[in-house]
């Protein structure tokens, strides 16, 4: 890992900043506050950002990149929980409780990311309330999707919770280049990767699928949100 010092790059991080769901609203004050503590650093990819249960460091910000989040289980098997991008934060129960980090980060790319250390946050915090009330509204929206990312692992089955994968990845086109494995998403939809694999089948069999070429999935839209049940 490498650790580059923070050189002149105040104006590039607060509209980095300002495009993110936690720091979008506050006020320019607190915003400088909190970019002139921030630390600018670098992660080749496939390294650890953050340990699952190791003490918290802070919040992250990504600058650049790809983030992968995932929980790991005693037995070491991955679940895939998310991808962040830029512009994403992640961390932020741990950063607020002081407690271990709720699950692992790893760049799945060479990414750089900005970090706010737990006790900068909580001076600001403390000076602005704003900043409180956005962290307490980020971290409401992510146990409301862990709520319904819950309800999909105990009433879908894999080929619907596939094709639900699949509608956020095509973003609305017909075309998806995906850039995952099956065995990442199978950890991610908390199945293996064999399934993955017979569910792509029967998504072509039903017609979901029109053609794959690669990375490449060709999808009729409309069928796709039919099995997506949604």
């Amino acid at each position: 890992m490498k650790i580059r010092p923070v050189v002149h790059r105040q104006h590039s991080q607060i509209a980095l900043m300002r495009s993110n769901s936690i720091f979008g609203r506050l006020d320019e004050v607190v915003l400088q506050q909190l970019a002139d503590s921030a630390l600018y650093r670098h992660f080749c990819a496939k390294s650890v950002i953050m340990h699952q249960d190791d003490r918290s460091q802070g919040l992250y910000l990504v600058a650049s990149g790809i983030v992968k989040i995932s929980r790991y289980s005693h037995k070491g098997r991955e679940h895939i929980l998310t991808f962040m991008q830029r512009g994403d934060s992640f961390n932020e129960v741990a950063a607020l409780d002081g407690r271990g980090n709720p699950a692992t980060a790893t760049a799945h790319t060479d990414t750089y990311i900005w970090c706010f250390s737990r006790q900068d946050l909580l001076r600001v915090a403390n000076q602005h309330p704003s900043l409180a009330i956005a962290l307490a509204t980020s971290i409401s929206i992510h146990v409301r999707q862990l709520i319904d990312k819950l309800d999909d692992l105990s009433t879908c089955s894999v080929k619907t919770r596939l094709a639900r994968f699949l509608q956020e990845q095509s973003n609305g086109q017909d075309q998806i280049q995906l850039q995952m494995t099956h065995e990442e998403i199978a950890s991610q939809l908390g199945t293996v990767r064999e399934v993955v694999g017979r569910s792509l089948r029967k998504l072509e069999a039903d017609g979901v699928i029109v053609a794959r070429t690669g990375p490449t999935i060709t999808i009729d839209l409309k069928q796709l949100v039919t099995q997506a049940e949604l």
